[in-house]
């Protein structure tokens, strides 16, 4: 938990200095210009200006030897779970991250005395080479981590499943790599003309060119992701509004409200009441109400005829006759 919070606290440090440093480069740069433009050599001294950069080599120098001490725990750790044989990994990461963060001191140092003419080396050896030695040292901790994680698992990790899972990651270092070492030729050219001697000055929008193709790249990937995730959302909630699970549920629904309705309706006719409280038409009065009426209705036919009427036979009614009558 300590060595969590050590790391946390050296990350938050490390992204502080680098937003700090974005500010007071600029500043400092102007101010130099302006002194140039009026012909003085009050400089500001990079030396100073650039001191958040010493921050953050000093910061991954440490994050790199806390996080990866090679610590007793960790091979007990190794050991218990039967891969005491990946130890010499953890030994190789902690080598790793203190050259990483070696490199970043290295060239922080460098640029500084450089920028103040402290040293006249060649911008290639100042800026390009600790770039490289720290993205040969990330592919190098990048491969070895993967390697350590699928020996972890219990899996087989073939070089050449680990080279095709780091072409993505290789090309983005490279590009920036391609960058840098144009952009150190187009300091060595700026150099070269201000202390007088002739030739062109490589500009500056062609030694970004790999950077601008890195963030296209980047954010076309990010836009494909974010089509296809569309894509599977809308693929998925048409498959499940289709399903025959969902028209059985509706179904199932409708059934059910069937029911529902019909219970009601028992319910609203029970007492031969309708359920606005006015006698059901299925109440006995309106049956015998309804039969009367259709048998005086029916047509007249032989006297002692039987009418059929709705599934019902009727025998035709007679006139009563009085004693008087009778003879």
């Amino acid at each position: 938990m300590c060595t969590l919070r050590v790391g946390v606290f050296l990350w938050t440090l490390i992204v502080l200095s680098l937003i700090v440093l974005t500010v007071l480069v600029p500043v400092a740069k102007d101010a130099n210009d302006m002194t140039s433009l009026r012909g003085g050599n009050n400089f500001h001294s990079w030396r100073r200006w650039l001191a958040p950069l010493y921050v953050v080599g000093a910061s991954s120098t440490l994050l790199g030897i806390i996080t990866r001490l090679p610590t007793r725990q960790k091979r007990e750790r190794l050991k218990d779970s039967g891969h005491d044989g990946l130890w010499a990994y953890v030994n190789v990461f902690f080598v790793v991250g203190i050259l990483k963060g070696i490199s970043v001191v290295v060239f922080s140092a460098l640029i500084a005395c450089r920028v103040d003419e402290v040293i006249a080396t060649n911008y290639f050896v100042v800026l390009a080479l600790p770039f490289y030695v720290f993205g040969v040292l990330t592919l190098l901790d990048s491969a070895l981590h993967r390697i350590f994680i699928h020996k972890l698992r219990g899996n087989s990790a073939g070089s050449c499943n680990i080279f095709v899972i780091s072409i993505p990651f290789i090309i983005a270092v490279g590009l920036v790599l391609a960058s840098v070492s144009m952009v150190s030729m187009r300091l060595n050219d700026l150099d070269r003309a201000r202390h007088g001697a002739a030739g062109d000055v490589f500009s500056l929008h062609a030694a970004l060119i790999p950077v601008y193709v890195l963030l296209g790249s980047f954010l076309f990937s990010t836009l494909m992701i974010f089509c296809f995730m569309c894509f599977f959302l809308l693929t998925e909630d048409g498959e499940a509004s289709n399903s025959p699970h969902g028209d059985a549920a509706t179904e199932g629904n409708d059934e059910q409200q069937g029911s529902e309705a019909h219970s009601g309706g028992e319910k609203g006719v029970e007492g031969g009441h309708d359920d606005d409280g006015q006698p059901s038409r299925n109440d006995s009065f309106f049956q015998e109400s309804r039969r009367n009426r259709d048998v005086r209705d029916m047509p007249q036919g032989a006297p002692d005829t039987p009418t059929v009427l709705n599934g019902e036979m009727f025998l035709p009614q007679r006139p009563r006759q009085r004693l008087s009558d009778i003879d």
